[in-house]
């Protein structure tokens, strides 16, 4: 399977999924005012991974797989709703995940799921959400 990363910011997601895909991302897609958090990802690769801003006019749409993206509790963050139409509306991969968003799953972020729901519908898919403590899975911190 292929996978890209639209705002992969710092790039612990988009390095797990190259450890379970075997081969790095085809793509990096972000947008204005994440480049210096996604500078350390670009220096991981030598720069070797496509990476466009999207804030620029640069669309690229090869058909992957999967695409992730980072999460922020930080409700000011539209790009959020932008991803998803981009992704979901041009790239059309199979599936489109993101984590980090424990807020998504309580009473505060119902609109915000509401509108990604709505985005996911239009576009013909579906929106799951799934929320566990990280003690669960080996770590030693309790967090949800």
């Amino acid at each position: 399977m292929s996978y890209a990363s639209i705002v992969p910011l710092i790039g612990g997601e988009t390095i797990a999924m190259e450890n379970v895909f075997g081969e790095k991302p085809k793509y990096f897609l972000t947008f204005e005012g994440f480049q210096a958090n996604e500078e350390h990802l670009l220096n991981y690769y030598d720069h070797s991974v496509p990476y466009l801003n999207l804030s620029e006019g640069h669309s690229f749409t090869e058909k992957v797989d999967v695409i992730n993206t980072a999460a922020s509790n930080n409700p000011m963050n539209e790009w959020m709703y932008k991803s998803a139409e981009y992704v979901l509306g041009e790239v059309k991969p199979k599936v489109f995940w993101g984590e980090n968003a424990p807020r998504l799953a309580s009473k505060m972020g119902e609109p915000v799921v509401k509108r990604l729901r709505k985005i996911g519908e239009e576009n013909g898919y579906t929106f799951s959400i799934y929320k566990t403590k990280s003690i669960l899975h080996g770590l030693s911190q309790v967090r949800d």
